[in-house]
């Protein structure tokens, strides 16, 4: 035990001139580990904001169906599906999943990669595009109806990177057609 004591005893000049500087590395340890768990705190909490908004518009209104076939859960073959075959990314048939009727096979099937841009797109709609949205809603009503399209330029919400935010197919040819192509979002 003597011995040991006396070690410790020599090597003590060692540590107290290196006690400064071990205190100043660990304290860099620990900032750089908290500028790490802010930020990836930070970015769970949103993917969590987008993801619990997403949900909301999901049940919005009844017949809300914009995340069911228009975000990134829906997979590329889904978005074929629906174009050449008439099938509904919600329910995975022919019939729609909001009307219980046949699903419409259409011509282009488009998603949002990323739930925070589907949930800012619907926003601005609903925030920039409030009296237009009106005004073909009153339109879409007095002729009968059901829905009616919103269109805007896609660079009102991005400005770069649009094909990295979206995907979407669009048919070649008739409804029988099996042809189709990847749509560009910046071209």
């Amino acid at each position: 035990m003597a011995k040991i004591l006396a070690f410790l005893d020599g090597i003590k000049p060692i540590f107290s001139k290196i006690g400064a500087l071990a205190k100043k590395l660990r304290q860099s340890i620990d900032e750089t580990a908290e500028r790490i768990m802010t930020k990836s705190h930070r970015v769970e909490r949103s993917a969590r904001y987008w993801r619990k908004r997403l949900d909301e518009l999901a049940q919005d209104v009844p017949g809300a169906h914009g995340p069911q076939r228009h975000e990134g859960d829906v997979t590329d073959q889904a978005l074929l599906d629906r174009i050449l075959h008439g099938i509904d990314p919600m329910s995975g048939t022919r019939i729609d999943a909001v009307t219980g009727k046949k699903h419409t096979q259409v011509r282009t099937a488009t998603k949002f990669n990323a739930a925070a841009d589907f949930v800012r797109a619907y926003d601005h709609i609903v925030t920039k595009l409030s009296t237009k949205l009106h005004d073909n809603a009153a339109i879409a009503r007095y002729e009968g109806l059901d829905g009616f399209p919103v269109e805007f330029p896609i660079s009102d919400l991005f400005r770069t990177g649009v094909n990295t935010r979206f995907k979407g197919y669009e048919r070649i040819g008739p409804k029988f057609s099996s042809v189709s192509k990847a749509i560009d979002f910046e071209g």
